[in-house]
């Protein structure tokens, strides 16, 4: 459906501070990978190794980047693709190892959620240049990221960096009460809660590598099928007498 606009949006790539660092134009299409994989190349050809960058589906940008022409490049300077904490928590729990900012060290409190909140401030611009020219259109979105760095996001900047502190503040003076609950619960040092969670990566790894037959996958999905049926069932009013889906499996 996206074909018929000659552009769609735009996709914008933030510091963690909140600056607009790229915005690249939505041309003719939704949100595809080649829109952020030009974000990642110029941002490794112009800041370099060690990137942390935050996508809502990062854990299979992760992938993506790795078929790529990218790959290499991005394997050779170490780019890590996270997940942001609102979204990262829709996903499944090796995902959420693997590319959640709360597990990984050196992220502070940066939650990766900073175009959300972008987003919710720059809705307001479609209404001025919903029907503009391509050039009004492009001049209009620059001059408004131009005005909310310049204007916003610095201004806010001195409160940012304040109110991050003191978090952090807080945090460590809440140290005492995690200790007497570590104690409560018997556990010795913090080193086991990294310890835990590199073991439950290691058996989620394990099960995903357990090669399942076509036989208990379909089982599976048959199961999942006949308990959504029985929830539908649930709700809904049925004949006296109808089988549940126990019966219906004794009888298969």
């Amino acid at each position: 459906m996206w074909s018929v606009f000659e552009q769609t949006g735009i996709f914008v790539c933030l510091c963690r501070h909140g600056f607009a660092v790229l915005i690249v134009e939505m041309v003719r299409s939704g949100e595809l990978s080649k829109y952020p994989l030009a974000i990642i190349n110029a941002l490794l050809e112009n800041l370099g190794p060690n990137l942390a960058f935050g996508y809502d589906i990062g854990c299979s940008m992760e992938t993506t980047i790795a078929q790529s022409e990218l790959g290499e490049k991005a394997r050779r300077l170490c780019l890590r693709c996270l997940v942001g904490s609102f979204h990262g928590h829709a996903h499944n729990r090796k995902c959420q190892l693997e590319h959640l900012a709360t597990y990984l060290a050196g992220m502070g409190l940066e939650d990766f959620e900073g175009c959300e909140r972008c987003f919710s401030r720059s809705n307001g611009l479609s209404n001025a240049c919903r029907y503009a020219t391509s050039f009004h259109w492009k001049q209009e979105v620059a001059s408004y990221f131009k005005q909310t760095d310049n204007v916003e996001t610095y201004a806010n900047l001195s409160s940012f960096l304040c109110n991050n502190y003191k978090q952090a503040l807080a945090l460590i003076e809440s140290e005492e009460d995690l200790r007497e609950a570590m104690t409560q619960h018997g556990i010795a040092s913090v080193e086991e809660f990294e310890t835990a969670l590199v073991e439950e990566l290691e058996y989620l790894e394990q099960l995903r590598a357990q090669a399942k037959t076509k036989e208990e996958t379909g089982a599976m999905e048959y199961w999942r099928k006949l308990d959504k049926l029985e929830g539908l069932r649930a709700t809904l009013p049925g004949p006296r007498g109808s089988r549940s889906k126990f019966d219906m499996l004794k009888s298969k």
